[in-house]
């Protein structure tokens, strides 16, 4: 479990791509289920995404809002 990110340190292109292509190929019953991903890199997509999907209610206890990675998926 990571507790703390390094935001200041990009993740670079390549490594982003070889995390999603290793994804891609995650088992799932049967490979029956499609993956999809959104990789969010620059921190103004990951503020409009984090506005656009927190909850009316307690938003504040919303796990996704206290994390602060340099590569949001």
């Amino acid at each position: 479990m990571v507790r703390t990110y390094d935001a200041s340190r990009p993740v670079p292109a390549e490594l982003t791509d070889r995390i999603v292509a290793n994804g891609l190929r995650a088992p799932s019953a049967g490979f029956s289920q499609g993956w999809g991903f959104l990789v969010l890199d620059n921190p103004a997509d990951v503020a409009r995404f984090r506005d656009t999907v927190r909850p009316q209610d307690h938003p504040e206890d919303w796990f996704a809002a206290q994390v602060e990675a340099p590569l949001t998926g």
